[in-house]
């Protein structure tokens, strides 16, 4: 068992936290970007296959905090990191840094490859296909070194081919649908899907199933210890009651391939425009309703989006449940908050894509 540290999103470090309590049914503490708990390696590669929320896992080999680059340096020397079990590995150094430093992550890496070298000659650095990855996370004053167990940054999926502006990444989307409540039960509706990604991972999330189900073989730690991960493939997909709509057919054909090559086929896209929304679903039928908010600018003005706005309440209005619940993913507020009428703002919570914010608006019907 070793302390590991899962980099998330910073907003959404709760649900990190919950995804690791669901798979391997340990505790987990949240911190700003990342949470902290204790495995094993093969937990760690279980995790790695199965997780949605988490971009990377990392078994840490030291932690230590630092007041100046030269103290970062020594630190580092000064922990001793053990590299012997992989003295006859290739190994290369990646850093990831938020905070104001004097330094570049470039600099930190270079200097914890120095430093690694110095304490285990035998091991080879390796910049282009390395065996392992060493993983220097540097959050203000704070350092974790550690193995990136997968070798990729985990929230990217193989099944994205298509792309769209202001799109959302993929682990990022179903920390959201989790965010919303939504445990495979519900009547999940997607009224501008775009390309589908909100479904796909509501979908693959509800049926249990791996988003890496086609990558088994690319995984860093299969250098270091041997594990077989169709062990945890699900044989039959779970039904569901999930649902996108666009209003272009691009999007509609684009979303429908993505599902197919994610391995989903219990998710449903359509064409629909948001006024048609009352004749595709009965009455007070849907539980949960999650969308990436369209962003008013040069490509979409501002009294457009509000139009488009108001006639989704309007529609909602009559297909969502008295009890259930509105779910957009907004990068602006102001014109979502103009155009409310039955709906009422109950939560507004700040979550980050990398330098992007977003707000996550949770709106019900009014009483």
């Amino acid at each position: 068992m070793t302390a590991v540290i899962g980099v998330t999103f910073k907003g959404f470090e709760d649900i990190a936290v919950l995804e690791v309590k669901e798979i391997l049914k340990k505790k987990a503490t949240a911190e700003k970007g990342h949470i902290l708990f204790s495995a094993t390696e093969k937990q760690c590669a279980e995790l790695c296959y199965k997780t949605q929320s988490l971009k990377k896992i990392i078994p840490l080999l030291a932690e230590f905090s630092f007041s100046s680059f030269d103290d970062f340096k020594k630190q580092c020397k000064d922990a001793r990191i053990n590299l012997k079990k992989f003295a006859e590995k290739t190994f290369r150094v990646d850093c990831e840094r938020s905070g104001e430093h004097g330094f570049t992550s470039q600099d930190a890496a270079a200097a914890v490859g120095e430093i690694l070298l110095e304490q285990q000659p035998k091991t080879k650095v390796n910049l282009d296909e390395p065996d392992i990855i060493v993983a220097c996370i540097i959050q203000q004053n704070q350092c974790y070194v550690g193995i990136d167990w997968a070798g990729f940054d985990l929230s990217k999926r193989e099944y994205k081919i298509y792309s769209q502006a202001h799109m959302l990444n993929a682990g990022f989307a179903y920390c959201a649908v989790r965010y919303a409540g939504y445990t495979g039960k519900e009547v999940l509706l997607d009224p501008l899907c775009g390309v589908g990604i909100i479904p796909i991972e509501a979908g693959l999330f509800a049926g249990k199933m791996s988003p890496r189900f086609h990558q088994k073989d690319l995984f860093k730690f299969h250098h270091l210890l041997k594990i077989d991960l169709s062990k945890y493939d699900k044989t039959k997909e779970k039904k569901i009651h999930c649902t996108g709509y666009d209003a272009n057919l691009r999007n509609v054909e684009a979303a429908k391939k993505q599902a197919k090559l994610a391995g989903v086929k219990s998710v449903t896209f359509a064409r629909a425009d948001v006024e048609w929304l009352d004749t595709k679903a009965e009455e007070k039928s849907v539980d949960i309703v999650i969308a990436q908010a369209p962003v008013e600018g040069r490509a979409i003005p501002e009294n457009d989006v509000e139009k488009l706005y108001k006639e989704l309440f309007y529609q909602l209005e009559f297909i969502v449940k008295d009890k259930g619940k509105v779910v957009l993913i907004c990068q602006k507020t102001a014109v979502l908050k103009k155009a409310l009428e039955h709906f009422t703002i109950v939560d507004e919570h700040t979550a980050w894509q990398g330098e992007q914010e977003y707000k996550i608006v949770t709106v019900k019907k009014k009483k």
